[in-house]
């Protein structure tokens, strides 16, 4: 959106907050613009439209934002994976191989760990990448659940880093 687009945005924006009885200021009406800015107003108003028939509450901006950007699936997730194979890490220079790993996501490298990891995704023969890729789609929605819950030790240490220990005797 641009600056042109404020009346609309402020036309549509009001009568959701009038239509689930929400007070509306002028400071959150100009938030809320600035932040789904970088979208286009066709799909503001697609997601707002599609939010109002689906929810009895209010949007946030991220709610619109999240409507808007869908999570990919585990199957584009798998083809994005795959198709690095033989990619050249930018940082390095190198090309990506079993012995080079690109760095992924929390979700999508516990999925490859879990079908044997970035190796067993290079070194599997082409016809028997279907299997693979079957297995990763199993993990890869697993993986999305409970990586919502776990951390690994490493980030727990992160986030206690300069916290004092103590010890329970």
């Amino acid at each position: 959106m641009n600056n042109e687009n404020k009346k609309e945005f402020a036309s549509l924006w009001t009568a959701m907050a009038e239509k689930y009885s929400k007070p509306m200021s002028k400071a959150v009406l100009a938030l809320e613009f600035e932040t789904l800015k970088p979208y286009p107003l066709e799909a503001v108003q697609a997601a707002a439209m599609a939010h109002m028939r689906e929810s009895k509450w209010m949007p946030q901006a991220s709610e619109l934002i999240e409507r808007m950007n869908p999570p990919k699936t585990a199957k584009e997730v798998w083809q994005e994976v795959f198709a690095m194979i033989g990619q050249v890490d930018p940082d390095t220079g190198e090309q990506y191989s079993s012995y080079h790993a690109p760095k992924f996501d929390e979700v999508t490298a516990t999925a490859l760990r879990n079908i044997g990891g970035w190796r067993a995704v290079c070194q599997t023969p082409l016809e028997e990448q279907q299997w693979l890729q079957k297995r990763f789609e199993e993990h890869y929605g697993t993986a999305e659940t409970v990586s919502t819950a776990l951390i690994s030790r490493e980030r727990a240490g992160e986030l206690l880093d300069g916290f004092e220990q103590k010890r329970l005797n």
